[in-house]
């Protein structure tokens, strides 16, 4: 049985207030980027200019951290809600690998 393939919302930050957002099917680009002032403005403008014909779903992920799938319709309503997780887990992330380094580089 073949799976669809969810598109994937990747957002990484360029620079301060810059944002860019790029939807994936696999390795592939289905649009061209596009650049925002913040993640919640990525998350709302592509979810407003994602076609519904495609996936009425997306991956949604920032940095090397992914909150799931996501329902279009709830990244137009929550793009702050769905920011501050993706934002909340890759400072987690982030604070998780430091602790480990630092237990690593203690240890040796």
């Amino acid at each position: 049985m073949i799976r669809p393939m969810i598109p994937e919302l990747h957002i990484s930050k360029v620079q301060s207030n810059l944002y860019e957002a790029r939807l994936l099917d696999g390795k592939e680009e289905i649009f061209p980027s596009e650049f925002y002032e913040s993640i919640t403005d990525a998350i709302r403008g592509v979810a407003e200019d994602f076609p519904a014909e495609i996936s009425e779903f997306l991956e949604v992920g920032y940095v090397d951290v992914s909150i799931g799938t996501q329902w279009v319709g709830k990244m137009k309503a929550e793009p702050a809600a769905l920011a501050e997780q993706l934002v909340n887990l890759a400072a987690a992330v982030w604070q998780s690998q430091e602790e480990r380094g630092a237990c690593v580089r203690q240890s040796a």
